[in-house]
């Protein structure tokens, strides 16, 4: 019982005759059914603090990460195994060749390519870069692909088509400014095509941890405005542990709320966006902990890689440096040549 203590509920009432024990050890004068009933209800007392204390989680994922130059073009390929990475280099091998084949040379240049592969999608980001190798605005961009719809992706590819990102309208009285914006498009069969994520970073009294949460949108197709999907609070863990990133980032969860209602012109079972959302309830009803790790960084510009979702630019304010979210980072940086990922 919360700020009283235990009560003990069960209990077996047994008559001692203390003479016959009188010789006994003190445990030995604790009857067999009181001696079993107390150990059963010390386990399930150190089972209850051990609960509350030791939340369940699981320890950072350990990545396949290679990394080749094609061209003018950096790509990183970063997968669980031996197999997905097998499957993503011919993927890569297939993309130049039938973008080749159409202009008679690669015309993808100068751009900085990220590749993941999951059992349950595929995540690619990228951004076009100048000549000081820093991602050039409004070309950062992130895509995940349904693991049977490829082909539609690849299609964009080869046709070097020109996206660029749009201002969404969001539909809420209580958005305040956000320290981060991510913009996500989805290849899948669901209906919805793209999410827009606004991240709130406030650091607390104690160092290297921070208030973190956010509120995720999806775009209605008929209106154009993004409608709440679902809303969440965490607390946010710069660790320290050696990592295969830049820095890893220990998200542990406070509170989850879906804003998202059904409509007929979504097929769900299909969504990769919803199927994210659902991690992250389940993480937060369960109250284990994940991890973002940093896999690039720049002013203002962040690629972050989660195991549920894959890449994500985070792109932080430019207008109050003060609340810049990569500005809290600003100490990962190698000092080797100033390099902004290993």
């Amino acid at each position: 019982m919360p700020r009283v203590g235990y009560q003990i509920r069960e209990f077996t009432r047994e008559t001692i005759n203390f003479q016959e024990e009188a010789n006994l050890s003190p445990f030995k004068k604790i009857g067999k059914k009181t001696a079993i009933v107390s150990a059963i209800g010390l386990a399930a007392v150190g089972a209850g603090i051990g609960w509350m204390k030791y939340v369940p989680s699981h320890t950072p994922t350990n990545y396949i990460i290679e990394k080749d130059r094609i061209g003018s073009n950096d790509i990183t390929i970063v997968t669980a195994n031996a197999d997905d990475l097998a499957d993503l280099r011919s993927k890569v091998k297939e993309l130049i060749k039938g973008q080749t084949k159409k202009y008679g040379k690669l015309v993808t240049q100068n751009e900085r390519v990220y590749l993941l592969k999951t059992d349950e999608f595929y995540s690619a980001a990228w951004c076009a870069v100048d000549a000081n190798d820093q991602c050039i605005k409004n070309t950062d961009f992130s895509y995940k692909i349904a693991t049977d719809e490829w082909d539609k992706f690849a299609n964009i590819v080869i046709n070097n088509q020109k996206v660029y990102h749009e201002t969404p309208v969001i539909q809420t009285e209580y958005a305040r400014e956000p320290t981060a914006v991510v913009y996500t498009s989805y290849i899948d069969k669901s209906g919805i095509r793209s999410k827009v994520m606004h991240y709130f970073m406030t650091p607390t009294d104690n160092k290297g941890i921070f208030d973190y949460s956010l509120m995720s949108f999806i775009k209605d197709p008929d209106s154009g405005n993004f409608r709440a999907l679902a809303i969440s609070a965490s607390k946010a863990y710069v660790e320290n542990r050696e990592s295969q990133f830049l820095q890893t980032i220990k998200i542990e969860p406070e509170m989850f709320h879906w804003a998202y209602q059904p409509s007929p012109d979504y097929d769900e079972k299909e969504s990769l966006a919803l199927k994210h959302t659902c991690h992250f309830e389940c993480q937060s009803s369960d109250k284990r902990s994940y991890y973002n790790y940093v896999v690039y960084k720049q002013p203002n510009l962040l690629l972050m890689l989660n195991e549920f979702t894959g890449f994500f630019w985070n792109s932080t304010s430019q207008g109050d440096p003060s609340i810049s979210y990569s500005d809290y980072f600003s100490g990962l940086v190698p000092d080797e040549k100033n390099k902004t990922d290993k």
